[in-house]
């Protein structure tokens, strides 16, 4: 891990936030996020949006001579910021096909972001930022491959249809002889970027988009301030909106609302959380220290003062439990505070608005006996099994509202 990297890093933060019960001077700042959200549609922020950088996991563990799949299926080191990172490669099913077949190496991507729905294994769609060479020579392999070309507003991309007997479904596993299972069937290079989805519909939204002829998540004020708080520090993380936590406890009806009565009543009961507009669960690293991140945005400029102690409270004392009734994985019941040092709070002023920011430190490697999700996936699992309930604002509310 470079001591340059790390003390640039160190200085991006403390321009960003200061201490708990202190507020910076309003700033504006772009990052890798605020780039990066400036390719997804406004309209979905509401999604299970989710993001990784890459090229700053490489920085930080000193591998930026890391050559990706070449790499890792000689033997070589795989460096350990990686293990930070949800896939999406695994989500792709076999990426060591998607290479061989078409030169696209999802472990050297810089910048990705995903839509990971529930329920299923493959994205809605995909924007990642480098991962391959030439447009126009993937274009060309695309071609090869059987993908039907077709055009929006000027940019080309490739897709294939139902049916097609050569397309990404019948690529091979090079050693198990095992179907890839690959749904992101458009595909559209564009310069260093690539944009894949299942469905041309978002694929025209997503051209639309990196043309600037339709709004993005960065025109939303409240992502872009929240996204200009975290962006310096972050791995990867998912946005998560206040609809969407709620959801997963009541109309997703996977989760028992049971569970949340324990945090209404005691001397330990939960307090409300203030209305936020968007927050952020993630993994990052700090002051050299790889930790866990929920940053909450409001609308107003003491919010993230008022509601420090309650989020640190929530986080401390909230239990994960995975879904009974899994064959492949018992119920667990661990603290999920369990996963990394106290949580430590701070604030930040951004015009008329506050970010909270909560981090805790966590090990860079799961421990033997350690609970089933460690402090580098941890992130990920909580939003893998929705375990998000330390975030829903009022709680009677959605007990409530489910017992209608």
């Amino acid at each position: 891990m470079t001591k340059i990297v790390l003390a640039a890093l160190s200085i991006a933060s403390a321009l960003l936030i200061v201490t708990c019960g202190e507020s910076s001077k309003d700033k504006t700042t772009e990052n890798w996020l605020v780039e990066a959200i400036r390719s997804v549609p406004d309209d979905y922020g509401v999604w299970h949006l989710m993001f990784t950088n890459g090229k700053q996991a490489r920085q930080l563990a000193d591998a930026q001579d890391f050559e990706g799949i070449p790499d890792f299926l000689a033997g070589g080191p795989f460096p350990w910021t990686y293990e930070a990172l949800a896939p999406p490669a695994d989500m792709l099913g076999n990426i060591f096909a998607v290479y061989d077949r078409m030169g696209i190496d999802f472990h050297l991507t810089n910048h990705s972001l995903w839509v990971d729905p529930p329920f299923y294994d493959v994205p809605k769609f995909m924007v990642v930022e480098g991962g391959y060479q030439d447009a126009e020579k993937l274009s060309s392999t695309l071609k090869d491959m059987g993908y039907h070309t077709s055009a929006h507003n000027g940019v080309p991309y490739y897709r294939w249809l139902l049916g097609d007997v050569i397309n990404l479904r019948r690529i091979r596993e090079l050693r198990t002889n095992a179907s890839l299972n690959f749904g992101l069937n458009t595909i559209a290079p564009i310069g260093e970027k690539l944009i894949l989805s299942q469905r041309e519909e978002w694929t025209k939204n997503l051209i639309e988009v990196h043309q600037g002829s339709r709004l993005s998540l960065y025109d939303l004020k409240h992502y872009r301030e929240l996204a200009q708080a975290v962006g310096d520090e972050a791995l990867a993380g998912a946005f998560v909106a206040p609809e969407f936590v709620e959801w997963a406890w009541t109309d997703m009806g996977v989760k028992p609302i049971e569970r949340l009565e324990r945090y209404t009543s005691g001397p330990d009961a939960w307090s409300d959380l203030e209305p936020y507009t968007v927050a952020i669960v993630g993994n990052g690293v700090r002051n050299g220290v790889v930790n866990t991140i929920v940053a909450l945005h409001y609308s107003d400029p003491s919010g993230a003062e008022r509601n420090a102690q309650e989020l640190k409270r929530r986080w401390d004392s909230a239990k994960f439990q995975a879904e009974e009734g899994r064959v492949f994985l018992p119920p667990v019941k661990d603290p999920i505070a369990g996963i990394c040092t106290p949580l430590e709070t701070r604030t930040t002023a951004v015009g008329q608005s506050s970010i909270l920011i909560g981090t805790c430190g966590t090990s860079e490697h799961r421990a033997v006996g350690a609970p089933m999700f460690d402090g580098l996936h941890s992130w990920y699992v909580l939003m893998e099994y929705k375990e998000l309930h330390f975030l829903i604002p009022n709680l009677e509310e959605v007990i409530h509202a489910a017992a209608k």
